[in-house]
């Protein structure tokens, strides 16, 4: 039997020794192992979602809830922070976009909490569950409490001021929904010009280190910014260029322009090549856009011939910001009867200045 623990103890000495000069003298060789070791379950992780995602094009719904479930079972042990845990996280979204999708409103509870339990400071997970829950008879209460909690904590976020305001409306209370309405408008209205990102599209699309991320900075007259960003040179021409508008933003753009700078060229843009349903940015009247939260893509500008960029190559950007009401709360300054009780109430309490911040949002 000590024979027997000896040699066993030999054997673990000797594993834990060529392991650790593996480790120090080949760590090209540890890099290599744990590429592949990532790149086998990267690749699972890949063939599922797309499969997922194709079987719910095609209105395969519980089917494409089935494969997305097993993914998530395969990740069972994630831990916040480690390399499954993104795609953990975008698998549950998923999942539960699905079984909405499917009418499956229980379910679709269920696996927000425990997306809930897993990480509960997961802002677009707590509003995703708030709305669910708003939507339930049963739990109607509490998803309301999940909502104004958020929007205490984040006035300034345009989907849960929103989400929030369209419960408060479907319950008749208006005046609460004008309040939330009210909180974006003084909270946001700094915020607009802050985290706009400019990507360039040098042949390999717009990926993330071709782009910059900055804020707009005040030009002289209120509520007009201008930035510039330059490019750095490179090999390959530039194609098209993207500008992403911050993800709270809820922004009405208007006397705007883009100039790209190459040497003593400049080209302008004053509409955007590319707008499509799934752009940020939408169309309103005149040459104004406006954003839609719901969708990722932003304004896309294309050169009719790809751009050698040198070392003085410039994006500017100039235009006029002003701060929407999120719709929940818009809405009900459509609506002429509804808009006219609501200025009502708040110049009898004395509330001038919120009524001038609603107009000037409303446009009127």
């Amino acid at each position: 039997m000590a024979n027997r623990l000896r040699q066993l103890l030999l054997v673990i000495s000797l594993v834990g020794f060529l392991t650790s000069g593996v480790w120090v003298f080949y760590p090209e060789t540890v890099d290599w192992a744990d590429w592949a070791l990532r790149g086998a379950w990267m690749h699972r992780i890949d063939v599922d979602m797309q499969e997922a995602r194709q079987l719910r094009a095609d209105g395969e719904l519980d089917q494409a809830e089935v494969v997305l479930a097993d993914l998530v079972e395969s990740m069972d042990g994630v831990q916040i922070g480690d390399r499954r845990d993104r795609w953990w996280r975008i698998a549950m979204r998923e999942r539960i976009a699905i079984l909405r999708q499917a009418g499956r409103q229980d379910e679709a509870i269920a696996c927000a909490r425990q997306y809930h339990d897993y990480a509960p400071r997961d802002a677009d997970n707590i509003l995703m569950l708030g709305i669910l829950l708003v939507q339930t008879e049963a739990h109607e209460e509490e998803g309301l409490t999940m909502l104004a909690d958020l929007q205490r904590l984040v006035p300034e976020w345009s989907r849960v001021a929103d989400a929030y305001a369209k419960a408060l409306v479907a319950r008749g209370r208006e005046r609460e929904a004008v309040e939330v309405g009210l909180q974006f408008l003084r909270r946001g209205s700094g915020l607009q010009p802050c985290d706009w990102v400019f990507f360039w599209d040098v042949g390999n699309s717009f990926e993330g280190n071709n782009s910059f991320r900055t804020d707009l900075e005040q030009a002289v007259e209120p509520g007009d910014y201008r930035v510039q960003v330059k490019i750095p040179p490179r090999d390959t021409p530039l194609r098209a260029l993207r500008i992403d508008t911050p993800l709270w933003a809820s922004v009405r753009v208007t006397d705007w322009v883009v100039k790209v700078r190459v040497g003593d060229q400049v080209f302008a843009f004053d509409k955007p090549s590319q707008m499509t349903k799934q752009s940020r940015m939408l169309e309103a009247d005149g040459r104004a856009l406006e954003t839609h939260w719901l969708a990722h893509c932003n304004m896309r500008f294309e050169f009719d011939q790809p751009l050698m960029l040198d070392n003085n190559s410039y994006i500017e950007f100039e235009a006029h910001l002003e701060t929407l009401l999120p719709p929940g709360t818009r809405e009900l300054f459509k609506d002429a009867e509804t808009s006219a009780r609501l200025f009502k109430w708040l110049r009898e309490s004395g509330r001038h200045d919120d009524v001038q911040l609603i107009r000037k949002a409303m446009g009127f």
